[in-house]
């Protein structure tokens, strides 16, 4: 039990740091758990490189509309520069044309727990866990690869690692346990 506590709890710390608690004339991008408004910090890394990535993203989606792959590449790179939620409205845009695409609904629910709307994670997550039930598992292509580029996740795993991460976050942790124990 503690080492579960310890895990969720440096998963809360992680998704914190990409947030400063210093002023800023804009809207908060997050409210903490403990209520502190909580701004976008700058993207780390190669803000260019970033902002070029969602071009491309963006113009892929303009050459094939109505691919949900697509759709779910154009928020990721959102999510990558920390505009999540414009990120959250490109899944919900694309939700309403592809309602059985699952990584919308994964992805989505990812950016509600950035946003700490764990409720409408659990909702989002659960839904694609029933989406992919009885479906082959797909290798998830990593958007800010590692040092040898190589995908070290499935749909499946994401799925069920983020539903687990939003019940723990809920206080579920039996929930939570389950969800951890399908990653498996």
């Amino acid at each position: 039990k503690a080492l579960r506590m310890s895990w969720a709890f440096a998963l809360v710390v992680a998704c914190a740091l990409s947030f400063s608690h210093g002023e800023s004339t804009g809207k908060p991008e997050v409210v903490s758990i403990s209520g502190r408004a909580l701004f976008a910090s700058p993207a780390a890394g190669d803000l260019v490189k970033l902002e070029a990535n969602l071009a491309a993203a963006r113009a892929e989606l303009e050459a094939d509309p109505n691919n949900p792959a697509k759709i779910v590449w154009v928020g990721r790179r959102l999510g990558y520069l920390w505009r999540i939620h414009e990120a959250i409205e490109v899944y919900s845009k694309g939700i309403v044309a592809h309602s059985t695409f699952a990584p919308l609904y994964r992805h989505r629910g990812h950016r509600y727990i950035t946003l700490r709307q764990f409720d409408k994670a659990a909702a989002d997550l659960e839904l694609a866990a029933t989406l992919i039930e009885g479906k082959p598992d797909e290798v998830e292509e990593d958007g800010q690869p590692n040092a040898k580029n190589i995908s070290l996740t499935s749909t499946a795993f994401n799925v069920w690692y983020h539903l687990a991460l939003a019940r723990y976050l809920q206080g579920d942790f039996e929930a939570a346990l389950r969800g951890w124990r399908q990653t498996l």
